[in-house]
């Protein structure tokens, strides 16, 4: 029998006791939407990164998917994605050659767009301004490409 000397003690013992073990954490499903696409021509790019460090590195994004594009808007599906805090980007590779195509100047030549709609000035926006929390199941974000 364990032997409490005070009230804070009884109090501490139950707080511990009434604590329930953490509940693992759920993949989830997410749906990408990109909005605002200009033409049919070339596909359209999606990738979601976790870490700020490696955002918008291609080789650091948790997942990246590639689909024809149409008119107005495509939809992508992840499965399967831990909880967390992800920044997504899009862009539209109008000519198909698979690269992010920029002038001499170093502006975006096609469609390029990140999540909570984050601006791009002198670069990428920071993690920070793009990122979302996906936590519920089936949840929606919305892309929408700049020209």
């Amino acid at each position: 029998m364990i032997r409490l000397r005070s009230t804070a003690q009884l109090a501490l013992a139950l707080a511990v006791v009434a604590i329930p073990p953490a509940m693992p954490m759920t993949p989830t499903d997410v749906t990408v939407v990109v909005e605002n696409l200009r033409s049919a021509e070339g596909q359209v790019r999606v990738a979601l990164w976790s870490d700020p460090d490696g955002f918008t590195k291609p080789e650091a994004a948790v997942a990246e998917s590639g689909q024809k594009a149409q008119v107005g808007r495509v939809t992508f599906h992840f499965a399967g994605l831990a909880p967390g805090r992800y920044a997504i980007a899009s862009f539209h590779d109008e000519n198909g050659n698979g690269n992010f195509d920029r002038t001499a100047l170093g502006l975006p030549k096609e469609g390029l767009g990140f999540s909570n709609d984050a601006r791009i000035s002198l670069g990428p926006p920071a993690f920070e301004e793009a990122a979302v929390d996906i936590e519920a199941p089936d949840q929606v974000i919305v892309v929408r490409l700049h020209y």
